[in-house]
């Protein structure tokens, strides 16, 4: 078993801990220009419009000579997807940007909806969003801050009051989007040792199953590493060892222009049946998960963790509205429609919005299916997950991991 690094916060001191985090809050963010906290357009640091590269990852001879064998994709040139490359670097940076300042906000004694609201309308600053998130620029989707047990689609509600602990792993995802081209990157946050290696194992997939990816690459062989690599991670906590498992039922995805989920999937385990191939000019979020329960995430939108806190409107009815009897209810969709389109929204968002009184028209439009609701998926109490995502696209001689960083 990999047991990973030993974490120095076990043999340092108070003293040493309170010198370490005086000096991290003293230590610049940025070395770009960016101010502290981030508030300048990325568009402003970036004065040509053209954006960092991601880490670009060159195919091996042996994979350019397959592509030439059996494919006309190599032929391509590169340079046709230069300008979407371009919208979707400028979400990436301010994707980098914003998870720079996060990872600094995020500490025990945060409130979580303090925390999203901040990170949310810094969000909107870098890309100067008109705030409405089918616009030119915005985030694609709630901020995820999904703790403990609970691994995706938790962020929180009007009148939720969680704090977070120092006991806690919080999985951080946050999407950006450019003219509908999305960025959907997440990581783990946590604050103690303990947590290391749960993080590392995911981190660890990620980085190895993106590596990986390129044209005509079988989704299923990257399922097949992902849980070869979580499985060679365990922890110890409170002197109880617990082997990692990969979250079976959750996946990687294609992105598409304002779709977060474009419809083809990357599984996270081995024996998928997902045999399709990757091709040139998809775009791809390849998320991994590691947890110490059961492998196996379920619905907790009457749990213990709180109501639902995602929502989506059905793509067909976003440009075919139907005949909504409800008042309430319609006056709702009319607004979600255009406010939101087929991106993710939230009720903090509602509320941020000017929307009173939506919770009964919510209901409606839920219950007759012309919004799809997502709610907390969690593996069985007690247990703790991680998880981590890039944004990468599939080009005619490499892949860009657009999201990359020095973080992960």
């Amino acid at each position: 078993m990999r047991h990973g690094p030993q974490s120095r916060l076990e043999s340092l001191s108070a003293t040493d801990l309170k010198h370490m985090a005086k000096k991290k809050k003293s230590t610049p963010l940025y070395t770009n220009g960016q101010t502290t906290p981030p508030s300048k357009p990325v568009d402003e640091l970036y004065p040509n419009n053209e954006f960092p590269k991601g880490l670009v990852i060159p195919y091996s001879e042996e994979r350019k000579a397959l592509l030439r064998e059996n494919s006309q994709a190599f032929e391509l040139d590169a340079r046709m997807y230069d300008e979407t490359l371009n919208k979707l670097r400028q979400g990436a940076e301010v994707h980098r940007e914003i998870r720079q300042y996060a990872r600094r906000k995020a500490q025990p004694g945060v409130k979580l909806w303090d925390f999203c609201v901040d990170v949310e309308e810094r969000a909107r600053d870098l890309l100067r969003s008109d705030g409405k998130h089918s616009g030119f620029t915005g985030i694609a989707f709630p901020t995820g801050v999904s703790l403990n047990e609970v691994a995706a689609h938790y962020t929180p509600n009007p009148g939720d009051d969680t704090v977070i602990q120092s006991s806690d792993i919080m999985k951080y995802d946050i999407g950006m989007h450019v003219d509908g081209y999305v960025i959907d990157s997440a990581c783990t946050m946590h604050w103690k040792p303990h947590f290391d290696n749960l993080s590392l194992a995911s981190k660890d997939a990620t980085t190895q199953a993106t590596r990986m990816a390129g044209a005509e690459v079988c989704l299923s062989d990257i399922g097949d590493l992902v849980e070869e690599i979580i499985t060679s991670y365990e922890v110890t906590i409170d002197g109880k060892t617990y082997p990692l498992q990969p979250i079976r039922n959750l996946f990687g995805h294609t992105v598409g222009k304002y779709q977060v989920h474009a419809g083809r999937s990357i599984p996270n385990c081995k024996n998928s049946g997902i045999h399709d191939r990757m091709k040139v000019g998809e775009m791809y979020a390849l998320e991994t998960f590691a947890s110490t329960g059961k492998g196996l995430v379920h619905d907790v939108a009457n749990g213990p963790v709180g109501d639902c806190s995602h929502y989506m409107c059905h793509g067909y009815y976003v440009d075919n509205p139907p005949a909504i009897r409800m008042q309430s209810a319609k006056k709702l969709f009319g607004f979600l429609r255009k406010q939101y389109s087929t991106l993710a929204w939230c009720p903090r968002w509602i509320e941020r919005d000017g929307q009173t009184n939506w919770q009964i028209g919510l209901k409606n439009l839920v219950d007759n299916e012309v919004v799809n609701a997502y709610p907390p998926l969690a593996d069985v109490a007690g247990s703790y997950t991680s998880q981590h995502e890039h944004t990468f696209m599939v080009l005619p001689d490499s892949i860009e991991i657009l999201t990359a960083g020095d973080d992960y």
